[in-house]
């Protein structure tokens, strides 16, 4: 499914999600972890993810309190956040309180948690549409958060998010077009991002290198950038 993802075959790999990687009765934190990123990468690039996140939300609504790893509570966090029932929403939120005070404990993992709690609050932030404190929780959450865990393909979805919350955040600004560059390098094939870049140098009216991200995504299958 992560290839056919990342060769832009997004209905192919939604086909996968549905027969595949999800499951009602899969409950094991990886399995959820899966659900989750494979929903989010395909949703970020515009795949018609429908009611599917309810699924997931639901495995998860009984174990916000577990703690068990900081790695999978910001895929359940995620999952909860991104379900359109309001009361997945509201356990969210109550996880993100939750797992600041873990992290501000004495516990023998807190101090991973503290690391993961700006991830998780840059989830709750994008969710709720505020992308400049999506963006700016997510670029201090980036530094540290490998301690959480998970391997760099991974963890790479919150390098996404940080692309995604920076690009609807502002478009245009230097640090946004930077970001979308050099993901362009580490990930050559991704569409979206060459989509979100192509977008970001268009609103900057930079002709130059705007021709050459143009030509590029042509050979992907053209420009789409949500603007």
């Amino acid at each position: 499914a992560l290839f056919k993802f990342d060769a832009g075959e997004y209905d192919d790999a939604l086909q996968d999600y549905d027969r595949i990687i999800y499951s009602d009765g899969a409950a094991e934190y990886l399995d959820i972890c899966n659900d989750a990123s494979m929903l989010f990468r395909l949703e970020l690039s515009g795949a018609e993810i429908g009611p599917r996140w309810a699924g997931v939300a639901a495995k998860v609504a009984g174990r916000t309190e577990e703690r068990l790893l900081a790695f999978a509570d910001l895929h359940f966090l995620l999952a909860l956040a991104s379900s359109a029932d309001d009361a997945h929403n509201d356990l969210a939120r109550r996880m993100v309180a939750s797992m600041e005070k873990h992290g501000d404990s004495d516990a023998g993992d807190s101090a991973i948690y503290r690391a993961a709690v700006p991830a998780a609050k840059g989830i709750a932030a994008f969710r709720e549409k505020r992308y400049h404190d999506a963006a700016e929780t997510l670029s201090e959450a980036l530094p540290g958060l490998h301690v959480i865990g998970g391997s760099h393909a991974q963890r790479d979805l919150f390098n996404g998010l940080l692309a995604e919350a920076s690009w609807r955040a502002n478009k245009d600004a230097p640090e946004t077009v930077a970001l979308l560059a050099a993901r362009s390098y580490s990930h050559p094939y991704n569409r979206r991002n060459w989509e979100m870049y192509l977008g970001a140098l268009d609103a900057r009216g930079d002709p130059t290198v705007t021709d050459a991200a143009r030509r590029r995504l042509a050979q992907m299958g053209g420009y789409n950038a949500r603007h």
